[in-house]
């Protein structure tokens, strides 16, 4: 069949693009090796001039970040804040700055920073933000275009919060230019720390309305959030039993804690006036955050069982964490080189631990092809990501940049204020939800195992007491069916010899013996017929339960003379199985025996109704009654309750001297009805 044209170029197409792709993918490495090359190039452009321009489109938001590209930087080996020394004879000593903005890791000198900030909106009150909130000691000095002092600040985390010139989670400076003028900005920076930092810049009603707002609702959603979590997590915990959560529990109580305090939150509302905690507080927490991850990680994946050696690992490396959160309390009694040996060492066994953690789980997931493994794998990449991030800025460096992605997502720029990276946030969340989802989703199976096993066990201990009634029932179905066919007829066979021997006998004191051994006689064989009926009553084997019904409340009115027994039935009797009809006769046969022999009744009722799919079995009479406390523990009440529990009903008895007595079964008519046959 020949191919048309549009059919014949759509395949030329298609194929032209497979080839096209395959070549992609073939030179692929050259295509990297030019984008490499390109920012080479670009690292070797000459130095852009020191200027941040604040200009902005109607529509746009009034924030600018400061760009590595606008950034020039002098290290001051004096390791002073002395601002006319370094303006009068290092001017021209500062050099562009050679990363985003501003990694510098750990200084032994002062750094200082500098760039322009040319103003030409209509807006004159700016704030910069400098997003680091553990930086010991800064000073920001601002000046005219020709080096006259405007405005100069000192503050930093040596210093009582209360010393900031602006209040905020991190760091903020007044700046006011009038509208097409220029500032320059000096900020020198004490490396106590390792040092890393962002430098925003705000128009004051922005920073201090739309992102204050928007920083707030944040935090906001993230305490409710995680107390949400932890209350439903401690509540999960304590009804499945699940205690090895407990570790994830502190794992994220922690880390809840950890956030805001590295966010700056802590030394802003908790140890404003005492400094040294600003920077042990989040440090500590975060060291112990990984343990209880630690923790979790070894007994939800039961490390000990599956591999002696990675737990003793574990356990060595446990112990050089805690040993670090001790060190780092206790770091300024040390020397001031001290605290920077012990972050480099620390972060760096962190990252071997997490490789040789990484490399475990894929070796078990290789081995086992779990699926827990592989949803396991996704976390632990994710807690990584967030650690790494994290001891990267306690090293000084920072990985995560959102200008790329700040035309198509405006909102995560405005993160660009949070200090705690938003990946290690995310993560955090995404943590919490799918351990959560794994924790209730294997709830819920061993819930589900537990229920199937109760019902199995419900279903056998059921069929066992079914098999039991049957083979009583069997049993007395041959003791009625012998004393019928065997005693029944040997005491008919007597009556009629003695009958003969009576026609044949002509001395009256033998006839009279003859005759009392008769009546005697017609009585045992009366009491031995009633017993037999007692056994199994022929009207429920031959006929219907209705029948059986009613000849057994005959029977009653007939042992006992002025008893009148009322029988009432609304339902449908036909449908109920076999076996339920044997429970319901021989519970109602148990009832009016009860009457007869105890209650010395004048009158009973008896009422079968089927209301919305429950049949309910009531006897009522006017008899004595008695104490319920007394006589509802008898035989044949225990009697009646393992039936009615046969028949999954529920059995309620009420009764008071001189009240009567009365008596309620409800039965689901879906445990007695038969099957539905379908043809």
């Amino acid at each position: 069949m020949p191919i048309n044209g549009p059919v014949k170029a759509f395949f030329e197409f298609a194929f032209l693009n497979l080839l096209y792709f395959a070549w992609i993918m073939v030179h692929c490495r050259y295509l990297l090796l030019l984008l490499i090359l390109l920012g080479f190039l670009r690292n070797l452009q000459a130095a852009p001039d020191t200027l941040l321009v604040l200009q902005r489109q109607q529509n746009e938001i009034g924030y600018w970040r400061v760009q590595g590209s606008a950034v020039e930087v002098f290290e001051d080996k004096s390791s002073g804040f002395d601002f006319t020394s370094v303006l009068r004879d290092h001017r021209n000593d500062f050099r562009p700055l050679n990363n985003a903005c501003c990694n510098f890791g750990y200084e032994r000198h002062t750094v200082w920073i500098r760039f322009q900030l040319e103003n030409k909106v209509q807006q004159q009150d700016f704030l910069l933000e400098l997003v680091n909130p553990f930086i010991t000691k800064m000073m920001m000095v601002q000046t005219d275009s020709t080096g006259n002092l405007l405005r100069e600040d000192i503050t930093g985390t040596s210093f009582p919060y209360w010393h900031r010139p602006e209040n905020g989670r991190n760091f903020l400076f007044p700046v006011q230019i009038q509208k097409g003028k220029r500032q320059w900005v000096y900020i020198a920076l004490a490396p106590d720390y390792p040092l890393y930092l962002r430098i925003l810049c705000w128009e004051r009603e922005e920073r201090l309305g739309n992102q204050q707002r928007l920083e707030d609702i944040l935090l906001t959603i993230f305490f409710v959030f995680c107390s949400l979590y932890l209350f439903l997590s401690a509540m999960l915990i304590i009804v499945a039993r699940q205690y090895y959560l407990w570790w994830y529990f502190g794992y994220v109580l922690v880390t809840s804690f950890f956030i805001p305090c590295h966010l700056g939150l802590g030394f802003r509302y908790i140890w404003p006036g005492h400094p040294y905690w600003q920077f042990v507080v989040p440090a500590t927490l975060n060291i112990l955050h990984i343990v209880f991850g630690i923790q979790f990680f070894r007994t939800y994946v039961n490390i000990p069982k599956l591999s002696k050696r990675f737990n003793d690992f574990i356990n060595a490396s446990i112990l050089i964490f805690l040993v670090t959160a001790l060190l780092i309390m206790v770091h300024q009694i040390f020397p001031r080189q001290f605290i920077g040996w012990v972050l480099t060492s620390f972060f760096g066994y962190l990252v071997l631990f997490s490789l040789i953690m990484l490399g475990w789980i894929v070796y078990r997931m290789l081995k086992s092809r779990s699926r827990m493994m592989r949803w396991l794998l996704i976390i632990v990449v994710v807690h990584m990501i967030g650690l790494f991030t994290t001891s990267l800025q306690y090293l000084g460096y920072g990985v995560f940049n959102f200008l790329w992605m700040a035309h198509l997502l405006p909102f995560l720029e405005r993160l660009s204020a949070f200090f705690v990276a938003p990946v290690l946030m995310g993560g955090f969340f995404a943590e919490m939800i799918m351990v959560f989802y794994f924790a209730s989703y294997r709830y819920i199976r061993l819930t589900d195992k537990n229920q199937a096993v109760q019902s199995m066990l419900a279903k056998a201990k059921e069929d066992n007491l079914n098999a039991l009634i049957m083979g009583a029932e069997n049993e007395r179905q041959r003791i009625a069916r012998d004393l019928h066919d065997g005693a029944c007829v040997n005491l008919a066979a007597v009556r009629m010899q003695i009958g003969a021997l009576r026609d044949k006998n002509s001395d009256p004191a033998l006839d009279k013996q003859l005759s009392i051994l008769s009546r005697d006689l017609d009585q045992t064989y009366r009491e031995v017929r009633d017993i037999s009926h007692n056994l199994m009553s022929k009207a429920l084997e031959k006929t219907d339960l209705l029948m059986a019904l009613e000849d057994l409340c005959l029977h009653m009115e007939q042992a006992q003379p002025g008893l009148s027994v009322h029988l009432f039935t609304q339902c449908k009797l036909e449908p109920i199985q076999s076996l339920a009809k044997i429970h319901l006769y021989r519970i109602i046969q148990e009832m009016l025996g009860n009457v007869l022999k105890h209650a010395h009744a004048g009158a009973a009722q008896v009422q079968l109704v089927e209301n919305e799919e429950v049949l309910q079995v009531t006897l009522e009479d006017d008899g004595q009654g008695f104490v319920l406390a007394q006589s509802s523990n008898g035989i044949g009440l225990d009697n009646i309750r393992s039936r009615v529990a046969a028949l999954r009903g529920s059995f309620h008895l009420e009764s008071a001297p001189g009240e009567g007595t009365f008596i309620r079964i409800d039965i689901p008519m879906s445990a007695i009805r038969q099957p539905t046959r379908f043809f």
